[in-house]
């Protein structure tokens, strides 16, 4: 899931080298160390729990109409 940031503060692109020495946990190679997801710009995965991406962990549910 992608969620824009409303946050001033810019956090660093998901799988990138300064996301990950501030203790991201989400795919470096499939982030492309940054870029996007598989080299797509803007694009990304995340991993549950990610204390910089996804720092209030939630249980995932899917929304049914």
């Amino acid at each position: 899931m992608n969620q824009a940031r409303t946050s001033t503060t810019a956090v660093p692109n998901p799988g990138s080298d300064e996301a990950i020495m501030m203790g991201c946990t989400c795919a470096v190679i499939d982030n492309a160390h940054g870029i996007g997801y598989h080299g797509i710009p803007g694009q990304w995965i995340y991993t549950e729990g990610c204390p910089l991406h996804w720092p209030h962990s939630e249980p995932h549910r899917e929304h049914k109409p």
